[in-house]
């Protein structure tokens, strides 16, 4: 029974870290995206503006 727990409790945790790993790579995703769009955006005012 020791035996199941183990493997159980290392399953869980695995699951767990994995699961915190796809919420930051999410999270990464996100804040790239809006940093991208921040860039973009002050690049076009820029731009507008110059011209």
């Amino acid at each position: 029974m020791a035996v199941y727990e183990a493997v159980y409790g290392t399953y869980y945790e695995y699951q767990t870290l994995k699961a915190v790993n796809d919420a930051i790579s999410l999270i990464n995703i996100f804040f790239g995206f809006f940093i991208a769009t921040v860039v973009v955006l002050i690049f076009v005012s820029c731009f507008n503006r110059n011209s």
